[in-house]
C-alpha cells in the first residue's frame, strides 16, 4: 500500500512540471502585392498573398474598401478563407463592379493562426477611376508655390492660399483641402460643403485659406478632394516639406 502511494506521488510530480506551451508568436506576412495602382469598373483586381506562421496557420483575410473616408458607401469587399500548414500562398481575383464609385481605396491582407494570433495588418492603395464622371479640378496652384519636384515648403506662420476651379458634369458636394501628418491624420483643414446644387466653384476666389499653425503633427503632404453628389471622388495629394 505504501509503495502505491509512492507511485501516485512520483507520477503527480511529473505532472506537475508539465507546462502548456501557449502559442503567442504571429503570423508573419511574406509577400503581398496587387497587378495596378489605378482600375476603372470591370477590371480585374489580382492580389498576390503570402503568410508563414511557427506552429500553424488557421486563416487568410481580404478586405478591400474606402481609404480613410467610409461615406457614400463606397465598394467593399471581403473574403476569408481557411487553411491550415506553417506557410501559405495565393492569388485573389477580384472583379471591380460597375457600383464602385470613383475614389481611393485599400486592400488589407491578414493571416491567423490556429490559435486566434494575428498577423499585422497590412495595406496597399489604390484607385479607381470613371472616366467622364467625376469631379475636376483644374488649374489648381498653390501659394506658396510647389517647386518643381511638386513639393511644397511651409514654415509655422505662412497662409496657404488655392487658385484653380473644381467643375461637375452633374453637381458638386465637397471641395476641401486638408494638410496631413504622417500618421493620415487632419493637422488642418479648409472644407467646403454645398447645399445647393452648383456645377462649377472657383477655388481661386472662394477657397478658404489655411494660416499654418503647427502644435504638434506636422504636415507631411497636402491632400485636394472635390466630391460630387453621387459619391465620386477626385483627389490629389502634395508633398509637404515643412520648416519649423
Amino acid at each position: 500500500m505504501k509503495s502505491n502511494r509512492l507511485i501516485w506521488v512520483m507520477i503527480l510530480g511529473v505532472l506537475g512540471c508539465e507546462k502548456i506551451v501557449e502559442d503567442e508568436v504571429r503570423p508573419k506576412i511574406t509577400q503581398f502585392a496587387i497587378n495596378s495602382t489605378t482600375f476603372v469598373p470591370g477590371d480585374n483586381l489580382t492580389v498576390i498573398a503570402g503568410g508563414s506562421d511557427d506552429e500553424d496557420l488557421g486563416q487568410v483575410r481580404i478586405r478591400v474598401g474606402p481609404a480613410f473616408s467610409k461615406s457614400f458607401s463606397q465598394w467593399t469587399f471581403l473574403r476569408v478563407v481557411d487553411i491550415d500548414g506553417r506557410s501559405d500562398q495565393r492569388t485573389f481575383n477580384i472583379t471591380v463592379p460597375d457600383s464602385a464609385l470613383a475614389g481611393y481605396y485599400n486592400v488589407q491582407l491578414q493571416y491567423s493562426d490556429q490559435r486566434g494570433n494575428g498577423s499585422k495588418d497590412s495595406s496597399i492603395f489604390f484607385s479607381v477611376n470613371r472616366p467622364g464622371q467625376v469631379p475636376e479640378i483644374l488649374d489648381f496652384s498653390t501659394l506658396p508655390a510647389a517647386d518643381a519636384s511638386g513639393v511644397i515648403t511651409l514654415r509655422n506662420g505662412d497662409t496657404l492660399r488655392f487658385f484653380g476651379s473644381a467643375v461637375d458634369d452633374e453637381a458638386l458636394r465637397s471641395v476641401n483641402f486638408k494638410l496631413r501628418s504622417a500618421l493620415d491624420s487632419d493637422t488642418q483643414t479648409s472644407l467646403m460643403t454645398f447645399d445647393t446644387l452648383i456645377t462649377q466653384w472657383s477655388i481661386t476666389n472662394e477657397a478658404d485659406s489655411i494660416f499654418v499653425n503647427v502644435v504638434n503633427a506636422v504636415p507631411v503632404r497636402l491632400l485636394v478632394q472635390a466630391t460630387d453628389t453621387t459619391g465620386n471622388l477626385t483627389r490629389f495629394s502634395f508633398p509637404v516639406n515643412f520648416q519649423p
